[in-house]
């Protein structure tokens, strides 16, 4: 269930979906992000090529858990069939809700 929930996360944000977003996210998520504040918005905020051009999408090269709310996934950023960015994005899920997230991310 809960890969699943990230997996649903991505496919969500490929397609632009941003109320289907933010229903995934605890109402107390915590972004630890150190340019961010905690809360779906600024999780949004920090991804303005994946919300705002529709040739940006995150392709999943690998996503694992360790069956104990932990996610972590391994990410290209693509635009177009360009790889702009890799990502690892590390999520904790609670109650069947993104929890807390933290990443790093490297242009490619």
């Amino acid at each position: 269930m809960e890969k699943e929930l990230i997996q649903e996360l991505y496919r969500l944000s490929n397609a632009r979906n941003v109320p289907g977003v933010k229903r995934l996210f605890a109402a107390d998520f915590r972004e630890n992000a150190p340019v961010a504040a905690n809360g779906v918005e600024d999780y949004l905020r920090l991804r303005p090529d994946i919300f705002a051009n529709d040739q940006t999408r995150y392709v999943i090269e690998v996503l694992f858990t360790d069956g104990n709310g932990t996610v972590t996934a391994y990410l290209k950023v693509k635009n177009g069939e360009k790889t702009v960015r890799r990502i690892v994005d590390i999520f904790a899920v609670k109650d069947g809700k993104i929890a807390e997230h933290w990443s790093v991310c490297q242009s490619a």
